[in-house]
This record gives structure tokens, C-alpha cells and sequence, in this order.
């Protein structure tokens, strides 16, 4: 996925952290081994992010920037030490500086007492949908007066259930980044 400067950050592994006492974990993320070939597992530039799993949680009385990061992208492995974390479910995000570098990893975490870290998606099932914005179905976000034409999708649950929800827009065909898309 590469880094946040990219759409395809998204598309970048996630894993939960969760905390069950107030903690101040250590995350330490290396490469392992590439995909494809190309260069070493040292030379790839890795980081970390860490914020809460709901995006709109901020700990009360945290005044941090939000997610917080390992900092510049280093060769090989990057280190993410985040102090005095209240108990919580924290979310995770390894990531390497180019988009499309795929690469083993492993991502390791202290906090005093050892901290499981599932895949996001541990026991959940993939879905995925695809769709199109046309002429007639481009219809912007609820600020424009046609927001109902863009298109709707309906999910029903037959029982109550955690949901991961991605909207991601491939590149354009002239190679450029499509604008970033959002979910209402």
C-alpha cells in the first residue's frame, strides 16, 4: 500500500492491538524477506502507525496527534514507542515508504505482559464489491443537491456484527491517483 501520501495506504496490513491495562508498548516491525525479488529485506524503507481503533476516540486528556507514528521510514525495520496508553483497542498499521513493495515481515509488541496482535480480519469473511461512478451516477458528496444518485449499496445483517468497511477508487487511466472516495 505504501504510505499515507498514497490511496493505496488502505490497502496496507492492519492489525488490533488490545490492551487490556494501561500499558506503554513497545512495536517493532522488520522485514523478513521480499516478494518478487528485487532488493534485500534491509533496504526496505518500513514504518508504523498506531491510533485508536475508532477513529473518532481520542483518549480523554490526550492532547497527541493522532495516529502516532515510528517516524521517518528506515531501511530494514522501524521501532514505535507510545507511552502511557490507557486499556483499549488499538489499531496497528506496518506499512512500507513505496506503494506495490511487498515484503515478509514481523511485527512484534511489549508492554509489560505479552500483547496478542490479530490480523484485523482474523475470523471475519471478505466481501467485496465492485462498482462505478458515471455521468449519471457522479453525483458528489451530501453538500450537492444530487447526492442520492451516487450509488447505494444495502447491507443487511441477520445478527449483530463488527464491520471493516473500505471504499478505495483505482488509479485513472492516464496513471494519475483517482480522488480519494468516501463512505456517507
Amino acid at each position: 500500500g505504501g504510505s499515507s501520501n498514497h490511496d493505496s495506504y488502505v490497502d496496507n496490513p492492519r492489525f488490533l492491538l488490545e490492551l487490556p491495562f494501561a500499558a506503554s508498548p513497545v512495536l517493532e516491525l522488520a522485514a523478513v524477506g521480499l516478494r518478487g525479488g528485487g532488493s534485500k529485506p534491509e533496504d526496505v524503507q518500513l514504518g508504523l502507525a498506531l491510533s485508536p481503533e475508532a477513529p473518532t476516540e481520542q483518549p480523554a486528556g490526550d492532547a497527541r496527534k493522532w495516529p502516532l507514528r515510528s517516524g521517518d521510514y528506515r531501511p530494514g525495520g522501524c521501532r514505535l514507542a507510545a507511552a502511557s496508553l490507557p486499556a483499549g483497542r488499538w489499531l496497528v498499521v506496518p506499512s512500507t515508504f513505496t506503494p506495490g513493495t511487498e515484503c515478509g515481515f514481523e511485527l512484534r509488541a511489549s508492554a509489560g505482559r505479552l500483547a496478542a496482535l490479530p490480523h484485523e480480519a482474523h475470523g471475519l469473511q471478505r466481501q467485496a464489491v465492485q462498482g462505478a461512478w458515471d455521468r449519471q451516477s457522479a453525483a458528489g458528496s451530501p453538500n450537492h443537491g444530487a447526492f442520492w444518485k451516487n450509488p447505494q449499496l444495502q447491507l443487511v445483517l441477520s445478527r449483530p456484527a463488527e464491520l471493516l468497511l473500505r471504499l478505495r477508487a483505482p488509479g485513472t487511466r492516464e496513471g494519475r491517483s483517482a480522488a480519494p472516495p468516501s463512505l456517507c
